[in-house]
């Protein structure tokens, strides 16, 4: 009886084996933490930025991207008027901000419903110069 015992419990321990590949699971991959850059992009900082303009809204708001941005850009908006043109590199300074669908149409932006921006206080553009220039 014993061995009846010891041969099912062996059977038993090669059938969990054999369900879970007889290895344990792998520990997730590690995430890159955010760039110093991006974890300041946080409403309510006062950020200034370096980087090469992307897309242009109208004369109130553009993108620009950097390595240390989100990659999908980061959207700035500006109260004033500014002009910068594609890729220009610009610097800019202002307040870190979350804006609702309302508040980003007002700026010329349609095609996002909430969405983290910098209004920008100044913006200093270096025409002429780009990545390619």
């Amino acid at each position: 009886m014993r061995v009846v015992y010891a041969i099912a419990g062996c059977g038993l321990a090669l059938a969990l084996s054999a369900c879970t590949g007889g290895h344990d699971d792998p520990a997730p991959a590690p995430t890159a933490p955010p760039s110093p850059a991006v974890q300041r992009l946080r409403p309510g900082t006062h950020v200034e930025v370096t980087a090469v303009v992307s897309r242009v809204y109208g004369t109130h708001a553009f993108v620009v991207e950097d390595a240390d941005l989100p990659p999908t850009g980061q959207l700035v908006v500006s109260e004033a008027p500014v002009t910068v043109l594609v890729p220009e590199l610009v610097t800019l300074s202002g307040l870190v901000e979350q804006l609702d669908q309302a508040a980003l149409r007002r700026y010329g932006i349609g095609d996002a419903a909430l969405a983290v921006v910098v209004i920008a206080s100044a913006v200093r553009d270096y025409p002429g110069e780009s990545p390619t220039a």
